[in-house]
């Protein structure tokens, strides 16, 4: 199926293997992009779905209920995603979003109501010209049929370099607002490329908890 949903979208021969579609075609992508098992995004521990687990849930407090993280950042995949970010290849948004579309199809699009997705810095937005998160978003919205908004502001962007794990947690509060959406009983799935230690997106998961979200999860393309 992987195989099919990327040589669907493909027009360019595929980087590895020169001979059917690119980005990186179904075969070379089955080979190549290294799957990640569901996991704690915390601990680590094997986890249904990606499910947060239940002692780090009551040891640090977080709010992401859980996190779908199929493949290790590593590889062409990191290539691709480093090309996306930096190299501002928007086009590359509808192929992340066909590549992670099965971890949400099926009957696990009825666990979500809706999908949103990581605000860009302003001044980084403008610069590549689009939010790579919210491109994956729309795309994925329109392939589980779920319908994608804009929940969240982000106010400013401090670097995290050099920081710890937990020094991270507590330098992302404050980077975001949330719009206030009126979001009582529902399950959210919040989109973004990549996750390093979970902190920006659990900080997201806080302010949607609070807007009313009963559930928050969040999916991206790879994780180290």
């Amino acid at each position: 199926m992987l195989s099919r949903l990327i040589n669907f979208l493909a027009t360019e021969p595929c980087e590895l293997c020169k001979s059917s579609h690119g980005p990186v075609c179904g075969p070379c992508a089955s080979t190549n992009f290294v799957p990640r098992a569901p996991h704690c995004f915390e601990c680590g521990i094997l986890s249904a779905g990606g499910q947060t687990c239940e002692s780090c849930l009551a040891r640090y407090g977080y709010a992401l209920d859980g996190a779908i993280v199929p493949y290790r950042l590593e590889g062409m995949l990191q290539t691709l995603l480093h090309r996306y970010k930096y190299g501002y290849d928007r086009s590359l948004g509808k192929y992340f979003a066909e590549l992670i579309a099965p971890q949400v199809m099926g009957a696990r699009t009825r666990l979500f109501d809706v999908i949103s997705f990581v605000p860009s810095d302003g001044d980084r937005q403008r610069e590549r010209g689009f939010n790579p998160a919210r491109a994956i978003a729309r795309q994925l919205s329109l392939r589980a049929a779920l319908p994608c908004r804009e929940l969240l502001l982000r106010t400013q962007h401090r670097s995290q370099v050099g920081s710890s794990r937990r020094q991270r947690f507590e330098q992302v509060r404050g980077n975001f607002l949330s719009k206030n959406a009126d979001l009582t009983g529902q399950r959210v799935l919040l989109v973004d490329d990549v996750m390093t230690t979970g902190a920006t997106l659990d900080e997201c998961a806080r302010l949607l908890k609070a807007d009313g979200a009963r559930e928050v999860w969040a999916i991206v393309v790879a994780k180290h």
